[in-house]
């Protein structure tokens, strides 16, 4: 049998070990790719994914099937979720992609200079 990939979109905290972070950010927005066949194999296989790379879930917003259209494309990360769901079919492996706090910041720095003017 085929494993679907599962879209798990989160909050999850960053260690400074974390292969992840770049920036020394607290944590990271993002949507996993997960293999799996089932919702709740997808899940506890995203855990252990964020366990391996010292990270640990802190919201997990929504889990969906790839191939169902309900996917929020419209997103920051939107444009790299088909790249993630490519690669995770090819390596059987979860793929993680996001936006750092530390980025978030910058963003709403920008966002509040630019109100302003």
């Amino acid at each position: 049998m085929n494993k679907d990939i599962w879209l798990i979109y989160h909050k999850s905290s960053l260690s400074p070990r974390s292969s992840i972070n770049m920036d020394g950010s607290d944590f990271m927005v993002g949507v996993s790719a997960v293999p799996a066949r089932e919702m709740m194999e997808a899940i506890e296989l995203f855990k252990e994914h964020l366990r391996e790379d010292y990270m640990a879930p802190m919201e997990l917003w929504k889990c969906v099937k790839w191939g169902s259209g309900d996917y929020g494309l419209e997103s920051e990360i939107g444009a790299d979720i088909e790249e993630s769901v490519t690669l995770a079919q090819a390596s059987n492996t979860t793929i993680t992609t996001g936006i750092s706090s530390e980025f978030l910041a910058d963003l709403e720095e920008e966002l509040v200079v630019v109100k302003s003017e």
